[in-house]
């Protein structure tokens, strides 16, 4: 749930009397996770942006709130005397607040794939962290006493909870069936040419719908030459120039060919080409001079979605 959302908290039995729920508006960002304190009598919620919340006898011992953060939060625990608490986020970076031991992170490491969750040891000087495939990773002294990381799983873990000696870990169900049968089922009604390619964030996993279905790329080069121009620019070191504004927005927001015919003719199909095999779009035909219309395939429009959604330095 986004800024303007509610993200509610409902109290059920007991808890009601403790702690009657809550709902908090306005948000930054989404409740990502959340937390009880050993006695039971209070809990904490974490936001994607590192927000703390406290309630009953929780105690608020700091948070990431008003910190840019490499890859969002996706988990929380508490410390064994409730005087603390850690989060961590999806790349493995994990932060300490309170008497809640830090017994390291995998926030420099590069990652198969995301976390997903995290729980803590008994006597909270330890934890271990659950990757979307399964992997498990074990800090302070948590034990290892397995995991899922080299099994080809095709559900994403989503949680997982320890006991003495041993852990449970959560799977939740792929999407990937009921996607391709619901496109499946929409694209029954139509009559022109479908293919799609979708990319669950969370786990890496790419569902295809008629992969390799070769389509004409129209107003989407519109994007790669807008991509191009801002890779172009942010190695020069410098933002887009007022011309180069004038031209680029009417050319997405309103899908205006003159002014990508000036960018294409400014920037020319080579550069274009070059960066779209820099990001991988190996299926796209390179365009010419004079023609920035060529063809490519839903897997490699999906590689640019993913080259803006998670920039790197090309």
């Amino acid at each position: 749930m986004g800024r303007g959302q509610d993200d509610p908290v409902t109290a059920f039995g007991t808890a009601a009397a403790v702690v009657g729920g809550t709902t908090l508006n306005g948000l930054n960002a989404s409740i990502v996770g959340v937390a009880g304190t050993p006695d039971a009598d209070g809990y904490w919620l974490v936001a994607a942006d590192g927000g703390v919340f406290n309630y009953g006898d929780a105690p608020f011992m700091g948070s990431l709130g008003n910190i840019r953060l490499n890859e969002p939060i996706v988990a929380m625990s508490s410390s064994a005397t409730g005087h603390g608490y850690r989060i961590v986020a999806s790349d493995g970076g994990v932060f300490a607040f309170g008497d809640a031991t830090f017994a390291g992170s995998l926030g420099n490491l590069s990652l198969n794939a995301p976390i997903t969750a995290m729980a803590a040891t008994g006597d909270g000087n330890g934890y271990w962290l659950l990757g979307a495939y399964g992997g498990v990773f074990c800090f302070g002294d948590a034990p290892f006493e397995g995991s899922d990381g080299s099994s080809a799983t095709t559900a994403p873990a989503v949680g997982i909870v320890g006991r003495p000696g041993g852990y449970w870990v959560a799977y939740g169900t792929t999407p990937g069936a009921q996607m391709v049968q619901q496109i499946a089922a929409f694209v029954a009604g139509r009559s022109d040419n479908v293919t799609v390619a979708v990319e669950d964030r969370l786990t890496g996993q790419i569902f295809q719908f008629r992969p390799g279905v070769v389509e004409h790329t129209a107003s989407t080069l519109k994007v790669d030459i807008l991509a191009t121009l801002l890779t172009q620019a942010q190695a020069e070191g410098r933002g887009l120039t007022a011309e180069e504004q004038s031209l680029a927005v009417p050319m997405i927001e309103d899908s205006l060919d003159s002014p990508a015919d000036s960018l294409w003719t400014t920037l020319g199909p080579g550069d274009v080409s070059a960066f779209e095999r820099d990001i991988g779009m190996t299926a796209t035909v390179p365009a010419t001079d004079g023609v920035w219309g060529t063809t490519t395939t839903a897997l490699d429009r999906l590689a640019m979605v993913r080259a803006l959604v998670s920039p790197v330095q090309y």
